[in-house]
């Protein structure tokens, strides 16, 4: 089966790839999660979370629950952080791209004289 990709420059390549159907699907939600900014970060908040209340428990000496209180603020506010970053990033990237394309049609931006 011959799957369409999108490399990190945009392009559309096709992979060979043996795939069952779950492998297929997985694949296709994981490569939809990748383009979604809440997703990514509910999934960055997630680990985070994780991430820091190991850590506080681990140097701490507290419980997990104690810990789990402590370690849900800061990377909550992270989380909301990274969502309006990448938010930012793919509206900025969108206007780039449009502006690359219009500027290969304005022949003034090109030097050419009329």
């Amino acid at each position: 089966m011959n799957l369409k990709m999108i490399d990190q420059f945009g392009e559309q390549r096709h992979v060979g790839i043996q795939m069952t159907e779950f492998r297929q699907g997985a694949y296709i939600v994981l490569q939809n999660l990748s383009q979604s900014s809440i997703a990514l970060a509910l999934i960055y908040t997630f680990g985070h979370v994780i991430i820091a209340m190991s850590v506080v428990s681990i140097m701490t000496g507290a419980s997990l629950w104690e810990a789990g209180l402590v370690a849900l603020i800061e990377p909550s506010i992270n989380g909301v952080w990274f969502y309006v970053l990448h938010k930012i990033y793919t509206l900025f990237k969108k206007r780039i791209s449009v502006n690359d394309c219009t500027a290969g049609s304005n022949p003034a931006r090109q030097g050419s004289t009329p």
